[in-house]
């Protein structure tokens, strides 16, 4: 059985992953593909981001000196994708916390 945490712990909580948040550099949500193509008659490596956006695709090259950069900031953004979840969840625990722990006002 899980323990319910207080307010304060709730929002040292938060907190700690807001700087956490902050703290990365950036990030990129997307993927980085790795294929083939055909150049002068032979196969050379070839890599683009695909980002979804407004329910396109959108996909931009990436050069082979940028690929590294891009796979870190990828990573980057799902720590930052599941940061945000985690985020939201302390918000909503605290706000409910919150409500539960005040006064009800008197008329």
């Amino acid at each position: 059985m899980k323990k319910k945490l207080g307010m304060k712990a709730l929002k040292t909580q938060r907190n700690k992953l807001m700087k956490e948040l902050m703290d990365l550099e950036g990030w990129v949500i997307g993927s980085l593909v790795t294929t083939t193509r055909i150049q002068s008659k032979q196969r050379t490596p070839f890599c683009y981001l695909s980002r979804s956006t407004k329910g396109k695709n959108k996909i931009t090259y990436v050069s082979a000196d940028h690929k590294e950069m891009f796979n870190q900031m990828i990573q980057a953004g799902y720590r930052a994708r599941k940061l945000f979840e985690r985020i939201s969840e302390l918000t909503v625990k605290i706000i409910k916390s919150e409500k539960r722990h005040s006064k009800p006002r008197s008329t």
